[in-house]
C-alpha cells in the first residue's frame, strides 16, 4: 500500500485535516516500519486516524489494534468524522460499533484489542496500527501481530513511552534496521498546545512523570513503586455507602496471602477503600465462606420491607468482583463456588502501575480521587513501602494488596477520558 505526497496532500484537505510539521515526517516516510514515541497532546489519535482512512481509502485491510477496544474505537471514530467529510462518501460506508469496524470499497478498518490476543492470531494485513503500544504486552506484539506482517505489510507502532519494557527495546533496536523509521518527539513539537501548559505540567508533576508523559523519554520509575501515595492524605474514616455499588478485587495466594479489597465509587468518580480480606494458609472453599459472610454484611439501601435475604439476590446484584486474571484453575473455581461473574481483565504491569500513580494524584472536586480506610494496614503497608526493580519492574516486598487494587481498578474504573461507541461530537458519524 503506496500513497504519493500529492495524494496525500489532497486527502488530507478532504478530511479538514493540517498536520503540524513532526506528524508530517511520519506520514511521508516511506519506511514500512515506522515507530513513533511522542509526548502527551502530540496529536497520536489523530496521527493513527488519518493513516487508518487513507489506508481505507486505498483498498487496504487495517488493523488498529490498542489495549482495549475503547482505545481503537476512539482511533476508529475520529477517522469515522474525516471520512464523512467527502462528499457522498459517507452513503457508501458500512459501520459496526462492537467491535469497531468501517469498511468501503473493499478495504476495512478494524479495531482489535490486546485483552483478546486470539483475536489477533492468523491474519494477513495491509497496514498494522498499534496504539498506545507500551500498553500492550510482549506476547501481544512478538506472538500474535509481528507474524501478521511477514507478507509485506506496512506498521505504524505510535506510543507514549512507559518504563523499559519491550517497547523500548524495539526502540533501540530498530534504530539500525534498514526497513525501520523511528521518531521521538516530545509534546512540544506540536505548535497548537496551548502557550505554558507544558510549563505548568513541568511544575505539577514528578520529574520521572514529566519527563516520561511530555518529553517522551523512556525514564525508570523512581524508588518506591507509588510515591504518590501519601498516608496524611489518601487515609481517611470512609464508610460504607448503601446507595453504592460494591466492588471486590481479589488477589489469590496460599503460602503468599489471599487478598480481598472492598471498595466503591462515588458518581464523581472517587475511589473509597472500605474493608481488606488478608489471610494466608487457607484453602479457598474456606475464603469463599468468608467472601459471602462479608457481603452479607453490608446493608444495601433497598425498597420498604425487603432486606438482603427476602430480595432474591437484588443486593447481591450490586456486588461485583474482579480477580487475577492469571488465576487459572483457581479463577474458574472462585467464579463456581460464589455463582458470581468476575471480571479478570489482563493488565500490563508496568502501565498499572503508572495509572495507580496517577490516582493517587488526582483531585476530584479538591478531595483526593482515592481514599482508603485505617482498617486496611495491609494495603496501607504495602503502598508505603513497595519498591520495583529498577530494571525488570518486578516487585521487590509484599505486592498482594496492591496487585488486588490493580486488578479491580482494570475491571472497573474507567480510566482518563471514556470512549462510547456512539456520535458526540467526536465520535461515531450518524
Amino acid at each position: 500500500m503506496s500513497v504519493s505526497s500529492h495524494a496525500l496532500a489532497h486527502l488530507f484537505r478532504l478530511f479538514g485535516y493540517q498536520p503540524h510539521p513532526a506528524q508530517l515526517r511520519v506520514h511521508l516516510s516511506p519506511a514500512p516500519r515506522r515507530l513513533v514515541i511522542c509526548g502527551r497532546r502530540f496529536g497520536k489519535t489523530t496521527l493513527a486516524a488519518v493513516e487508518a482512512a487513507v489506508g481505507l481509502l486505498a483498498g487496504a485491510r487495517v488493523w488498529v489494534v490498542a489495549p482495549t477496544y475503547r482505545q481503537c474505537g476512539r482511533t476508529l471514530a475520529v477517522a469515522g468524522k474525516m471520512l464523512v467529510r467527502i462528499p457522498t462518501l459517507g452513503e457508501s460506508m458500512a459501520i459496526s460499533r462492537q467491535p469497531p469496524r468501517l469498511s468501503l470499497w473493499g478495504g476495512v478498518i478494524e479495531g482489535k484489542s490486546g485483552e483478546n490476543p486470539a483475536g489477533l492470531l492468523g491474519e494477513r494485513v495491509d497496514l498494522l496500527i498499534l496504539d498506545e503500544a507500551a500498553r500492550l504486552s510482549r506476547e501481544v506484539w512478538e506472538s500474535h501481530l509481528s507474524p501478521a506482517l511477514i507478507e509485506g505489510g506496512r506498521a505504524l507502532i505510535i506510543s507514549t513511552p512507559y518504563g523499559r519494557s519491550w517497547l523500548h527495546e524495539l526502540f533501540q533496536r530498530a534504530k539500525e534496521w534498514e526497513e525501520w523509521e523511528v521518531f521521538q518527539f516530545p509534546s512540544e513539537a506540536n505548535p497548537l498546545i496551548p502557550t505554558g501548559l507544558i510549563e505548568r505540567e513541568r511544575r505539577r508533576l514528578p520529574e520521572d512523570v514529566f519527563a516520561r508523559e511530555y518529553l517522551a523519554e523512556f525514564v525508570l520509575p523512581q524508588e518506591r513503586a507509588v510515591p504518590e501515595f501519601d498516608p496524611e492524605v489518601h487515609v481517611g474514616e470512609v464508610e460504607f455507602d448503601p446507595w453504592l455499588d460494591l466492588y471486590r478485587a481479589i488477589d489469590f495466594g496460599f503460602s503468599d496471602p489471599f487478598v480481598c479489597l472492598d471498595f466503591q465509587i462515588t458518581p464523581q468518580g472517587q475511589v473509597r477503600v472500605i474493608g481488606e480480606y488478608y489471610r494466608r494458609m487457607t484453602v479457598l472453599s474456606e475464603h469463599v465462606r468468608e467472601l459471602r459472610k462479608g457481603e452479607k454484611s453490608y446493608p444495601f439501601a433497598l425498597p420498604p420491607g425487603r432486606d438482603y435475604y427476602r430480595s432474591g439476590g437484588e443486593a447481591g446484584e450490586r456486588i461485583h468482583y474482579a480477580a487475577d486474571p492469571s488465576g487459572g484453575g483457581l479463577l474458574a473455581e472462585l467464579r463456581l463456588r460464589l455463582g458470581r461473574p468476575i471480571i479478570a481483565r489482563r493488565v500490563l504491569r508496568e502501565s498499572s502501575f503508572m495509572e495507580l500513580r496517577e490516582l493517587f494524584r488526582l483531585r476530584i472536586e479538591g478531595e483526593p480521587a482515592i481514599l482508603i480506610h485505617p482498617r486496611c494496614e495491609n494495603l496501607i503497608r504495602e503502598l508505603s513501602e513497595l519498591r520495583l526493580h529498577p530494571e525488570t519492574g518486578q516487585s521487590l516486598g509484599s505486592d498482594h494488596a496492591v496487585d488486588a487494587l490493580r486488578y479491580g481498578l482494570a475491571a472497573f474504573l474507567p480510566w482518563r477520558e471514556p470512549v462510547e461507541m456512539g456520535w458526540t461530537g467526536g465520535g461515531w458519524p450518524p
